[in-house]
């Protein structure tokens, strides 16, 4: 309920609400595969490596090979978010707050669905065979350990390296970093920031937002364990997010309640770890 809308009655008229530092934007857009859920759970079909085999007959039979078909399972979950305000409180603060509050909640969407492909990341898939589930874990190897370091260009060109090794796509690859790693580590490292390795001009931005193949995205909502910050190093096919409901709100009066307004914001789906090799945790110390 909206108890701290007293503190925006009007003493002198401002117009517009002033809506606090916060994510607002969905930072992980294009960094999945997308599934349109309609069910109570779903998955996504992966198919692995398969391998040619020499013949040397003449007529003989075509081979039947079993392919190696496996799956990852997305089961929905509900968020939701939503306040009332009182008629007699719109008239107060001479502007109408409904709108902006639909507006904090669908930042708030923004992030949880950031919050959802972050927390998959790293944590435990969920792999389906023969009718019943196995947890999955990020396997060791595909964790950089912070080694009492930040983030580093040895630590960078290892994330690179694993991907490569496994012939990972060149293209849609993306390192998710926080405000640390960014400002503290990333924007010290020459090979970063002097024209001299990088044709973008970074330090004129105080940015980066392309190098060493990946596209870099910043987000405050990594893992932090103590000083050790988690930040992902990954290609697009790694991460799969499924949605029933994307962005469901409504904005109605409730006749029991003097007809104050509910303001109401759902959002319904699930993230999963598709593919394990696909996707590097490089861990950070934040000293």
């Amino acid at each position: 309920m909206a108890v701290t809308i007293d503190d925006v009655h009007v003493q002198t008229f401002y117009g517009n609400l002033i809506h606090l530092s916060q994510q607002k934007d969905h930072r992980l857009t294009g960094a999945y595969r997308y599934k349109d859920l309609r069910a109570e759970a779903a998955n996504f079909d992966r198919l692995a490596k398969v391998g040619m085999t020499e013949y040397t007959d003449n007529h003989g039979d075509s081979p039947v090979n079993d392919a190696p078909f496996s799956r990852r399972k997305l089961t929905p979950k509900n968020y939701e978010w939503g306040d009332i305000v009182d008629r007699k409180n719109i008239v107060r603060m001479l502007m109408d707050p409904t709108s902006d509050l639909v507006m904090a909640g669908a930042a708030a969407v923004n992030r949880q669905k950031d919050q959802m492909l972050i927390d998959a990341s790293t944590g435990n898939a969920v792999a389906v065979s023969g009718g019943s589930d196995t947890n999955v874990a990020l396997p060791a190897g595909q964790t950089i350990p912070a080694g009492g370091t930040g983030l580093t260009f040895d630590k960078i060109r290892e994330a690179k390296k694993k991907l490569d090794d496994i012939d990972a796509p060149t293209e849609d690859r993306f390192a998710v970093i926080g405000s640390h790693q960014l400002n503290t580590d990333l924007l010290a490292i020459p090979e970063a920031t002097s024209s001299d390795y990088n044709p973008v001009h970074t330090l004129l931005e105080g940015r980066v937002a392309h190098w060493m193949g990946f596209k870099w995205i910043l987000s405050n909502q990594l893992a932090l364990a103590t000083a050790d910050r988690s930040c992902l190093f990954f290609q697009k096919g790694a991460l799969g997010l499924g949605l029933n409901e994307d962005f469901y709100h409504y904005v109605a009066p409730l006749p029991r309640q003097r007809n104050a307004y509910q303001v109401y914001v759902e959002v319904i789906g699930d993230a999963t770890r598709i593919e394990d090799e696909l996707m590097v945790e490089v861990v950070c110390l934040e000293s």
